[in-house]
């Protein structure tokens, strides 16, 4: 929380008790429980530069502000000043609050997210790092970072000789156009059968690949009309989620092999291949060549890492070694002061042999900050989701059921609003039901709870908003916003407290890529406002300047409200 007026009575407490230090060291929050006051002054920040001990600067500071005239009572628990307030000073602070604003920075940050795998489907396990990088995107976009949002696919391997090699046995010009990524499920899933009842079709497929390795004019082709129409449909269905990667750079990009760039993004170098990078992590010692040819990195006894490898035997690469070409043409290209790789936390030690490879190489005299910030698993009520067993929910059918059960809900309720305003609710009870997860964690998808009208759902936010909009402009399109000082009820108070605790919650969103943290205020903010409309009188039978302060309340939450989900990418009906 920021606010001038405790700002600068705690600057006249230092002038007073002669400490030459700014009142900056002191932070302001809202207390957890509101019995103890409505506004909290941690005093441990400012212990240091006041040379003051904690039980004798919590009774200065306490003695000190209990004589200011926008003070009422205050107490002491656990070294944090705890302070009453009044209205007039409520009044002040609303009307000197504004979201923030940013300076562009001079900074670049780099946004490793979604990695889907070509030919295969995105199903609702594949939306948790595609949302929480973009909430991140949008965020550090607002805050006056310059990022680059790049889609790592995997689009290079094995499964490409197995799927040029189906496509011959099993290909459907039809059934591609219609539903590409589908169908080319549909041939893996052939092509596997076929391979376990005749051995011979399993050496087909790996002289398919070589073929495609070694830049055979039809493998190309069909790797090529592979990987963009799965692309095309990768791009097209997240778009709907309000996902918009910058560039696409897939695994194959840095194989250095005569396969078509597949967008405008800068070209590799001979010296940032797999192949190139292998041999430089070797020639510097940080890469150990065995006597079988294959290359591993051996870490260090304290890192507690095991080794791995970057190179088989036979000249292939891993994940690792195509992780660390990125980074080394990240690095080279944009220059950034931050990675974040949104990926599961299955690959924790991945990342951290990864880093700690990259830190050897080429990160020693530079500030570029990696991170892997993780997150859990989606399961549905009856367990993990398998598409073998038919235990999953396809993105391209997540769109459709959820306007379907939105649409049901409202008719049982006799709502009838657009079609459009039925998709907004329905898209953004699945982004909230996401978002609101803590990322670390493993959460369940119940419909009944994503789409709940009630409670801590998407849905119960949107109507709060919608609902408060629509009374608003009713009651006065334009209206001053110049009021006097009223007696607050302890409803306007709760939702007073939520827009002055904001500003501090996004810049710790923006530290920790957390957006459960946003979500949580949001229901708080929703649930404030709904009983603010359940137990005060209705603003149109409010005495004029009550009516006024109130609005402002209401229009500057409703701007927090809207602001938010602009940044979680989560739309707002018109009607509801």
């Amino acid at each position: 929380m920021q606010s001038s007026i405790l700002r600068e009575a705690l600057t006249k407490y230092l002038e007073t008790a002669q400490k030459e230090c700014s009142a900056d060291v002191f932070q302001f929050t809202i207390p957890p429980d509101r019995k103890f006051g409505d506004i909290c002054i941690n005093i441990f920040p400012a212990v240091k530069a006041t040379k003051t001990p904690p039980p004798q600067l919590a009774e200065e500071v306490l003695s000190f502000m209990k004589n200011e005239s926008f003070v009422t009572d205050g107490n002491i628990q656990g070294g944090f000043v705890n302070l009453f307030v009044t209205d007039a000073f409520y009044a002040t602070e609303l009307s000197d609050w504004e979201l923030p604003t940013y300076e562009k920075k001079n900074e670049k940050i780099i946004i490793d997210y979604m990695g889907a795998n070509i030919g295969k489907p995105l199903h609702i396990g594949h939306l948790c790092t595609p949302l929480f990088g973009q909430a991140t995107i949008n965020l550090l976009r607002t805050m006056g970072y310059e990022v680059t949002a790049d889609m790592h696919q995997g689009d290079w391997g094995g499964i490409f000789g197995k799927l040029i090699t189906g496509w011959k046995y099993f290909g459907d010009k039809e059934a591609f156009e219609r539903d590409p990524v589908h169908h080319l499920l549909e041939i893996y899933v052939a092509i596997t059968e076929k391979i376990e009842k005749e051995e011979s079709v399993d050496q087909e497929c790996r002289d398919a690949f070589k073929l495609l390795s070694e830049g055979d004019e039809a493998s190309v082709k069909l790797w090529q009309q592979f990987t963009d129409k799965s692309l095309e449909g990768v791009r097209t269905i997240m778009s709907e989620f309000g996902v918009h990667p910058d560039i696409w750079i897939g695994e194959s990009f840095y194989e250095w092999l005569p396969l078509p760039k597949l967008g405008n993004w800068p070209d590799l170098t001979p010296d940032n291949t797999m192949s190139a990078v292998v041999d430089e992590l070797v020639e510097r010692w940080i890469a150990t060549k065995n006597e079988d040819d294959s290359v591993g990195v051996v870490f260090e006894k304290e890192t507690k890492l095991p080794s791995c490898i970057l190179q088989k035997r036979d000249g292939t690469h891993g994940y690792l070694a195509s992780d660390l070409a990125a980074i080394k043409y990240r690095l080279k290209n944009w220059s950034p002061s931050r990675i974040v790789y949104f990926v599961d936390n299955r690959q924790a030690l991945h990342f951290r042999q990864l880093f700690s490879t990259a830190k050897s190489a080429w990160l020693t005299d530079t500030d570029t900050e990696l991170t892997h910030a993780a997150n859990g698993f989606v399961s549905l009520p009856d367990g993990a989701m398998s598409t073998r067993h038919g235990r999953v929910i396809f993105l391209k059918n997540l769109i459709d059921e959820s306007f379907d059960r939105v649409k049901k809900i409202l008719t049982e309720r006799e709502r009838d609003i657009s079609d459009a305003d039925t998709k907004s609710v329905a898209l953004g009870a699945i982004i909230y039901s996401f978002l609101s997860q803590d990322r670390e964690r493993d959460w369940v998808f119940e419909w009944d709870k994503v789409l709940a009208f009630e409670g801590n759902s998407g849905p119960y936010l949107q109507y709060t908003y919608v609902r408060w909009k629509k009374i608003l402009t009713e009651i006065a399109p334009v209206w001053s916003l110049k009021f006097e000082v009223w007696s607050l009820t302890v409803y306007d108070r709760e939702v007073v407290m939520d827009i002055l605790s904001f500003n501090e919650l996004l810049e710790n969103c923006g530290e920790t890529y957390k957006f459960h943290l946003m979500v949580a205020h949001l229901a708080t903010m929703a649930r404030h406002l709904n009983a603010l409309y359940v137990n005060t009188p209705k603003l149109k039978d409010t005495p004029e300047n009550e009516r006024h302060m109130r609005m402002q309340i209401i229009r500057t939450a409703l701007e927090i409200i809207a602001f938010s989900c602009q940044i979680l990418g989560m739309p707002l009906p018109e009607e509801m």
